[in-house]
């Protein structure tokens, strides 16, 4: 994305004022489909975590909700790190649902910043909802500082 460029769901944003104004959904294609009601996932786990021992294992789980709907389970969820974990730990997702859990046994000692994002896909179908609207956004992330201590 260019440093001038706006983020999409800003446009959307504009797209679905001015809908609403204008009593017109066709304004909010391209924004995920027909959005209607500004929902997407978000990370909700925003505490610091608690440090990590080397050589002691180590876990923390992080949840994404997707906000303003009833269909969450129908929603696929793909985690994946944008920087590197600190050795010994993976990232490993939770079931089907928002749920992703950093797991291992540290082996050097240090503080790591990771970000931690996730994808949502949209369901094929949805539970006895004959009309749903589309995401507004897709994506999001977070970012976790784990200090990981000497044993």
């Amino acid at each position: 994305m260019r440093a001038d460029a706006e983020p999409v769901w800003r446009g959307c944003l504009r797209r679905l004022w001015l809908a609403l104004a204008l009593s017109s959904s066709a304004l909010l294609w391209g924004c995920g489909g027909a959005c209607s009601n500004l929902d997407g996932p978000e990370f909700k786990n925003t505490l610091q975590p608690a440090a990590a021992v080397v050589g002691q294992a180590y876990q923390l789980e992080l949840g994404v909700d997707i906000l303003r709907t009833v269909f969450e389970s129908a929603y696929g969820f793909s985690f994946f790190s944008l920087d590197p974990l600190p050795p010994g730990l993976t990232l490993q997702h939770v079931g089907s649902g928002g749920r992703v859990q950093m797991v291992g046994t540290p082996t050097q000692a240090g503080t790591y910043t990771v970000r931690v994002a996730v994808h949502v896909s949209e369901p094929t179908s949805y539970p006895s909802d004959p009309a749903p609207d589309l995401l507004c956004w897709t994506d999001a992330e977070t970012t976790v500082t784990i200090v990981v201590t000497k044993g």
